[in-house]
C-alpha cells in the first residue's frame, strides 16, 4: 500500500473531524458537561417561507459543556443532528459563547443556557458549521468565528486528504439544478488538533 493510499484509508469526514475537535478543546481546560436529559437545547438555523406554510430547520445540541478559560466561563455546544428539510444542508454546528455562572444553581444554569442557544438562531455564536454535500466547513455569523477562519484558512489545504468529486452530468434537488457529489472532502485526522489549538487561541482572547 502506497503512502497516498494509507492517507486515504485513514482520512475522516467533517462530522468525525468536528467531534474530535470538540473533545480536544475540552481536554485542554477544566470543564463540566451539562445534562439536559432527553430534551437537548435547539436552535433555528433555516426556514422556508413558502407561499403555503412556513417550514423550519432545527439543530439539536446533544453535547453542551461549561469550560473555564483564563477565569472566564464559556459554553461549548455541539449539534450533530437536525430536523426539518431546510436544515438538511448542514451536518453540524459548533457554538461557543461566554456565560455568567455567578449565583446560579444547576437548574437556573441549564434553563439560561437552553434559552441562549435557542436565541442564537441562524448560526449566531457559531464557530464552525458543517455543510452537507461536499463535506466542507464554513464559519458562523460571529466575530470569533471570523478570527478562527483567519487563523485556519492558510492551513486547511494541506490537510485535505480527499478533494470533492462532482458529477456534473447528473443533478438532483429542487428543479434538478444541483450536481451530484460522488466523493466528499475528507481530512487528515491531525487537522483536529490544529483546529482545536486555533479554537483555544480564539477563546483565550
Amino acid at each position: 500500500m502506497t503512502k497516498e493510499e494509507d492517507r486515504q484509508r485513514e482520512a475522516i469526514g467533517s462530522l468525525e473531524l468536528i467531534s474530535s475537535v470538540y473533545q480536544n478543546v475540552l481536554q485542554k481546560y477544566p470543564y463540566q458537561e451539562l445534562d439536559f436529559k432527553e430534551n437537548p437545547p435547539a436552535s433555528l438555523i433555516a426556514h422556508d417561507g413558502g407561499t403555503h406554510r412556513k417550514k423550519e430547520g432545527i439543530m439539536f445540541y446533544d453535547r453542551v459543556s461549561l469550560v473555564t478559560i483564563r477565569r472566564r466561563s464559556w459554553v461549548l455546544a455541539l449539534a450533530t443532528r437536525s430536523e426539518g428539510y431546510p436544515a438538511n444542508d448542514f451536518s453540524f454546528d459548533f457554538k461557543a459563547f461566554q456565560h455568567n455562572l455567578w449565583g446560579k444553581n444547576e437548574e437556573e444554569l441549564v434553563n439560561d443556557i437552553r434559552k441562549e442557544i435557542s436565541d442564537s438562531c441562524f448560526f449566531q455564536k457559531s464557530l464552525i458549521i458543517g455543510v452537507v454535500g461536499r463535506g466542507t466547513l464554513t464559519n458562523g455569523r460571529y466575530p470569533p468565528s471570523a478570527r478562527l477562519k483567519h487563523l485556519l484558512l492558510p492551513k486547511l489545504g494541506e490537510f485535505i486528504a480527499q478533494k470533492p468529486e462532482i458529477d456534473r452530468h447528473f443533478v438532483s434537488g429542487p428543479g434538478l439544478g444541483t450536481p451530484i457529489v460522488k466523493k466528499v472532502i475528507k481530512y487528515d485526522p491531525e487537522l483536529a488538533e490544529i483546529i482545536a489549538n486555533a479554537v483555544s487561541e480564539v477563546l483565550q482572547g
